[in-house]
């Protein structure tokens, strides 16, 4: 998959939520790994390409890799997520709007939410309905 494609074709198409795009990970999918609700984003870090976030007092719930256990977050859990976008040159603003988008998320403590799904584009969700991809593992 292009993930820079992909990032600019949502952005191209205006879209703010992901509702109407298929492939998304959504709440309550069958092949979800990763299910954390009404988190707030603790720390944001950005090199380049690159994001590093840290999100707090979240509810849910997530699979260990190694065993595919499902096991509760557990209250006062720090649940990390990182990913990275692959875009071509004319598409560097986008990462400025993502980085935008997560440090609002995080000085205004909205709660969001973090779904993930293996092959599929995640989500990392807003409660006013916008959302940050996150690229496939």
């Amino acid at each position: 998959m292009d993930r820079g494609h992909t990032l600019r074709s949502w952005a191209e198409r205006g879209a703010e939520t992901f509702g109407a795009i298929p492939g998304v990970a959504r709440p309550g999918d069958p092949d979800l790994y990763c299910d954390v609700r009404d988190a707030f984003v603790q720390t944001v870090f950005r090199y380049e390409n690159e994001f590093y976030l840290l999100l707090r007092d979240g509810l849910g719930w997530t699979t260990d890799p190694g065993t595919a256990a499902v096991r509760e977050i557990l209250p006062g859990e720090l649940v990390e997520s990182s990913f990275a976008y692959l875009p071509t040159d004319d598409q560097v603003w986008i990462l400025d709007d993502v980085e935008a988008l997560l440090r609002q998320w995080s000085a205004s403590l909205a709660p969001v939410r973090l779904t993930c799904a293996m092959w599929r584009v995640g989500s990392l969700s807003g409660p006013d309905g916008s959302f940050v991809p996150l690229p496939p593992l």
